[in-house]
């Protein structure tokens, strides 16, 4: 059985290399630069597992989580971030996603534990 992912993220070029990391581990992704793209896209198609950025505009990675468990209570997330504006501080909201109940990885993200997440999670 295939496995989708969908990648929420506004930065073009992490959604092209997660895709095709993902792609080449054998998984189906779909992509969204947004969260209320991404929510729809939960919404439309069978998503097995999200990845989120948490610095976004229009909804950020945190509410896109509240969103995603409202809807969906049993949908795995993994929460990433490379930092952003509040200090720069992306452990801090890394921590906040993580007592959300999500999976966190900081930017960037190292290519060999994401891929370990995503199988555990997934198989």
């Amino acid at each position: 059985m295939l496995r989708r992912i969908l990648i929420i993220d506004d930065e073009p070029l992490i959604r092209a290399m997660l895709w095709q990391m993902l792609g080449r581990a054998g998984y189906e992704v779909e992509i969204s630069p947004n969260g209320t793209v991404g929510l729809e896209t939960c919404r439309t198609k069978e998503i097995d597992l999200v990845i989120t950025d948490i610095f976004m505009p229009e909804k950020d990675g945190l509410g896109i989580i509240k969103d995603i468990h409202k809807e969906f209570p049993l949908m795995p997330i993994i929460a990433i971030s490379g930092g952003g504006n509040v200090a720069g501080h992306p452990v801090g909201w890394l921590n906040s996603a993580a007592m959300m109940g999500v999976r966190t990885f900081k930017k960037p993200v190292d290519r060999e534990k994401l891929l370990e997440a995503v199988h555990e999670i997934l198989e």
